[in-house]
């Protein structure tokens, strides 16, 4: 939200323009108040945030990203030798939760496409999400 910051913003009594006071202690901004006013600017065009998937899959995307960068190395240095000897990474390919993180990661991503290439509702999301929860339990009941 864009606010004026020169002096003509500002009131006589010292409280910035856009924030209207009565007197009875509740604030109103240009004329509304509550949530509302808080998500227009002044302009009257509404804010947009991402949705929460999208921003979901973003993280989970980078994450995805450094883990196969790490299992790569890991892999490498597993196979052949490194100019120096990082532990961390031979701890990093011997961990089951790490797989099972990664492997969590991965069918978000890709049940999450799915869902969006089908354009799928609700139901289909849930169904996706029981899928998503069942290759997961899957995995982890024969990982150990």
């Amino acid at each position: 939200m864009d606010l004026p910051s020169d002096s003509s913003s500002v009131s006589t009594d010292g409280t910035p323009a856009w924030i209207v006071t009565d007197g009875s202690g509740s604030e109103e901004v240009d004329g509304q108040s509550g949530l509302r006013a808080i998500l227009e600017d002044d302009g009257g065009k509404r804010l947009s945030y991402a949705p929460l998937v999208s921003t979901l899959r973003l993280y989970a995307g980078w994450l995805l990203g450094w883990y196969l960068l790490l299992y790569a190395l890991g892999s490498y240095q597993a196979l052949r030798s490194l100019p120096l000897r990082l532990s961390l990474l031979d701890d990093f390919l011997s961990s089951s939760l790490l797989a099972e993180i990664s492997l969590a990661v991965f069918l978000f991503l890709l049940l999450t496409s799915l869902h969006k290439t089908i354009k799928g509702g609700a139901i289909l999301g849930i169904l996706f999400c029981a899928i998503g929860v069942i290759l997961l339990g899957l995995f982890t009941v024969n990982m150990g």
